[in-house]
């Protein structure tokens, strides 16, 4: 049986780019799972719960320099169906989409509220509507820390879930950059969480 750590890994490499995750844990001779198997399962679990428990960017407001229907004009961005702050409202009916002819774009998602300046965090989780199908060819990932933006993920599609590990920072902004998309981009989720060592 695989570690807890290998465990956790495995998940953010499957689950977290798409994909299944089969456990194929098999009972042992008494037709039970061996206790080894079950402690490591369990240390999974409560791992992913520890990490994956709360959203740093829920509710956090979001800009897009287009919105689907109200191009760069803020005001009726900030009010369109497919405004940039869907991404964080835990909503998976919720999207954020351009206009057709944009392929590249960028969202931005400020970190700073309810008094805290500031988040503290090391997965980016992107999540694309599969019912409009995988759009998103490339994207990188850039957080504000201490006043300069630096480049801190990448990756090439996005799909239902795409979890980004990065290095730990503390940022009160994040930038999220579609470089290439095969159609219109509609995003429906940002999240961003701490991992517990």
């Amino acid at each position: 049986m695989k570690s807890v750590e290998q465990l956790v890994d495995l998940y953010e490499r499957s689950v977290g780019r798409g994909a299944g995750f089969l456990l194929n844990v098999p009972p042992d001779t008494r037709g039970l799972i061996h206790e080894n198997d079950a402690a490591s399962l369990r240390g999974m679990r409560e791992r992913l719960d520890a990490t994956y428990g709360t959203d740093l960017a829920l509710g956090c407001p979001v800009t897009a320099d287009n919105v689907r229907g109200a191009g760069r004009d803020r005001q009726r961005a900030e009010t369109s169906p497919y405004a940039a702050s869907n991404c964080t409202d835990a909503d998976a009916g919720t999207v954020w989409a351009t206009d057709d002819d944009v392929r590249r774009c960028m969202l931005t998602v400020n970190l700073s509220r309810r008094g805290r300046p500031t988040a503290d965090f090391d997965r980016v989780v992107l999540g694309e509507p599969l019912a409009f199908g995988q759009r998103i060819a490339r994207f990188r990932i850039e957080a504000r820390v201490q006043g300069e933006w630096r480049e801190i993920g990448k990756g090439t599609t996005v799909g239902r879930k795409r979890i980004v590990p990065v290095p730990r920072v503390t940022a009160d902004s994040l930038r999220i950059f579609i470089d290439a998309s095969r159609a219109a981009p509609i995003v429906s989720r940002i999240s961003l969480y701490r991992s517990r060592e």
